[in-house]
């Protein structure tokens, strides 16, 4: 059976994080938080537009003798969805004459929200000429396979809606639904992608010479699926 909130990755490639020009000093655009706050509902506030999308990056430095280049197609990334849930929160919307009738005034709709965090682990395989290698069963490392997994982790913040319905009912039944498949631990719910790659740290850093390898992890929040109120 198809599923009914998975989309295809072909528009993750124009969010901000894909951009190779990033700064990796721009920590406003970086959630790095393990505590993520629920923003307490209020009345009267205008509706957030929907995003689906949330992305972040981490990094781990590379020490200067460890020279090498990344093994390509070596990403892995783990995460966990079970601290999702959805939320109904009531919002405005101006009614504008853009049809050419009389204008509407503010209209109350109602949003449903992702809400939450998802912690990840995001690893890639780096080629060195180290000593080392793979250890054996009684931990002996003979001198050999020079390959050996680097990582980050991290845990993104998320307060976002993904749809507007007319009555809090057909959003909170939206809501049941996905709530459901998220306490089901079913991973294609949120499907990810991950990206990894070298930068050099910046000349006047306490080690110029080491790197960091740089992981950009996008997750796709589900779509609202059609169900009765």
């Amino acid at each position: 059976m198809a599923n009914k909130y998975k989309d295809d990755f072909d528009d993750f490639d124009d969010l901000d994080l894909m951009d190779d020009t990033d700064d990796m000093d721009s920590s406003q655009s970086i959630k790095q938080e393990t505590n993520c706050p629920v923003q307490p509902q209020q009345a009267e506030v205008a509706c957030d537009p929907c995003e689906r999308r949330v992305g972040t990056c981490c990094f781990t430095t590379i020490p200067a003798p460890f020279t090498g280049n990344l093994v390509a197609d070596s990403e892995r990334l783990v995460y966990d969805v079970s601290c999702l849930s959805c939320v109904v929160r009531e919002c405005t919307v101006d009614i504008d004459d853009a049809l050419g009738c009389p204008p509407l005034g503010d209209l109350d709709v109602y949003q449903v929200r992702i809400v939450g965090c998802i912690p990840y682990i995001a690893s890639k395989l780096l080629q060195t000429s180290a000593c080392g290698g793979q250890a054996t069963a009684d931990g002996t490392v003979p001198d050999g396979d020079k390959r050996v997994a680097i990582s980050c982790q991290g845990s993104v913040c998320v307060d976002n809606p993904i749809c507007i319905r007319l009555t809090r009912e057909e959003a909170q039944a939206v809501c049941d639904a996905l709530n459901t498949s998220l306490a089901s631990g079913d991973c294609t719910v949120v499907p990810a992608r991950v990206f990894a790659d070298l930068r050099d740290i910046c000349p006047d850093a306490l080690d110029p010479d080491s790197r960091v390898a740089r992981f950009r992890v996008i997750f796709r929040l589900p779509s609202c699926p059609t169900v009765a109120p």
